[in-house]
Parts: C-alpha cells; structure tokens; sequence
C-alpha cells in the first residue's frame, strides 16, 4: 500500500482534526521517508489524561507492529499507565525517544519509575540523537538504557506549512521506527525484540 497517513485521531480534543505543532508533522514525515509500504496511524495526546494509553490502545486494534513515542513522558503515574499499554502489546515494538537534557538515563529524576526511556522491555527500544558525523549530540540523554542513535540534527522534514530542520531525539526516533516497520516487512513473524536485535546488531557500534 502506499505509504500515507491511514487514519488519524486527536485523542486530547476527541475529534479527527490532528492538526498542531510542527513537533508532530516533522515526526511524521520522518517515519514515512524512504518506503512506500508503510503505513501510518497518527494520533494526537496531548496532556489529557488517558489520552496517550488510549492512543496506544487504538494504533494497536488498527493493527500496528511498531509505535513511535516522540515525546517525554516523566509522570509517575503516566510512566505506570504506559508500561502496562506496552506489557499488554507484546507484540507491538514501542520506540521511545531518549530525551534532551544530555543526562544519563538510569539515574536521579530519570531513575526507572518517573522515566519511562529508563525502563526495560523486551518490546521497548530507546532512541538517542546522533549528530551530523555520527557523534553523539550533545544534548541527548545516553547511557545503557538507550538502544541506539540516529541522526537528530538538523532533520529535514514536514512541517505545517512547509519543510523545515529540526534537531532532537524526537526527530531521530522516527528513523529507528522507520527501520523496524521495514525489518517487519521482510517478515512478519519477527517478535519486538528480533526486531530490536536486528537494529542493535546493524548499527555501528563506534
């Protein structure tokens, strides 16, 4: 099928008009870049309570394998609330952005229960942000929670009006979502965490 937006929703307004930020066009443009097989569930949460799990929820009854979470998520309650949307899909690989306070995972206010990159799941892979060589951004959380890196500076990609550059974890997980939906379409059978092997082991250790 062609790669396009399937469906949309704005969980946070309860309507079908998921029209905002740049921060979500420019991920969405990234995950459908380079293969025209994929296609893309976009939903808009918001802050409204529920809106996210709800969202995850969704994505999963239309049929998705990967879901991209470009966004930070330090709630405690909100941190339990995901962790159980993604011990109920295991069949759904989750890819989380790292974040961009270049801290290490794992620890103080990004300790495992307030944070959702610091956890561990079979089916959850995190994403850190990679500069222009292939270093690491400076402002990217890091550390052995994070699964991989790719590029996150100065990203080309949609915007609301156009095509802009943005730089951010949040725009270099999309790539790594990207790549896992191709590892999907080469075989279905893959479990979440072949699929997160698959990235792990073809990415440049260095």
């Amino acid at each position: 099928s062609d790669s396009q937006i399937c469906c949309a929703y704005d969980f946070a307004d309860n309507d079908s008009d998921v029209s905002g930020i740049a921060h979500g066009t420019h991920t969405w443009g990234s995950l459908r870049e380079g293969t025209d097989r994929i296609r893309v569930f976009v939903a808009r949460v918001g802050r409204a309570q529920g809106s996210l799990v709800r969202a995850i929820d969704e994505a999963v009854r239309r049929g998705a394998r990967v879901i991209n979470l470009s966004f930070v998520i330090e709630s405690e309650q909100e941190v339990k609330d995901v962790l159980a949307a993604i011990d109920r899909h295991k069949n759904v690989l989750f890819v989380k952005s790292a974040g961009n306070d270049g801290q290490k995972l794992g620890e103080g206010r990004f300790a495992p229960k307030v944070y959702l990159s610091a956890n561990e799941r079979d089916n959850l892979m995190v994403v850190g942000a990679a500069d222009a060589d292939g270093g690491p951004r400076s402002n990217s959380n890091y550390g052995s929670m994070v699964t991989v890196s790719t590029r996150g500076t100065d990203v080309y990609s949609t915007v609301p009006d156009g095509y802009d550059y943005m730089s951010g974890t949040s725009m270099a997980t999309p790539k790594a979502a990207n790549d896992a939906a191709e590892t999907v379409l080469m075989d279905e059978r893959l479990t979440p965490k072949e699929m997160r092997l698959i990235l792990e082991r073809s990415s440049d250790k260095d």
